[in-house]
């Protein structure tokens, strides 16, 4: 099944052996390093997605792998979004509902900055 949010829109080409940073290079995993690759395709806080052959488990070192962590990296993100939408979405309905709560003269109540709850003051 094809998603269209997920097909390119646009393409480089790119001769890797004319580059002065890469030279035609690729990576190389040492024996025992395989883990490496798991690590290497982990978020940083949440907020950067890496993308990239040398992050793929099965294609490295190769375009494909390159383009499967591209497709990775972008279901990642869209994740990632959709859980900020939901979260603002839960805290501004917590919010409008701790706005129509009147509490009894006296009765101080303070919101807990984690939840939707209430913790006693």
């Amino acid at each position: 099944m094809k998603q269209p949010h997920l097909q390119p829109t646009q393409a480089q080409l790119h001769h890797w052996n004319d580059d002065p940073f890469a030279y035609g290079a690729y990576t190389y995993t040492p024996p025992g390093a395989e883990q490496a690759r798991y690590l290497l395709a982990q978020p940083l806080a949440n907020r950067v997605f890496w993308a990239g052959e040398a992050t793929d488990d099965l294609w490295f070192s190769s375009v494909h792998g390159a383009y499967r962590t591209g497709e990775r990296a972008a279901r990642e993100i869209m994740a990632r979004v959709a859980q900020k939408r939901l979260q603002i979405r839960v805290n501004r309905s917590c919010w409008i509902i701790r706005r129509r709560i009147v509490w009894p003269q006296g009765f101080q109540r303070v919101p807990r900055a984690d939840t939707c709850g209430w913790a006693g003051a």
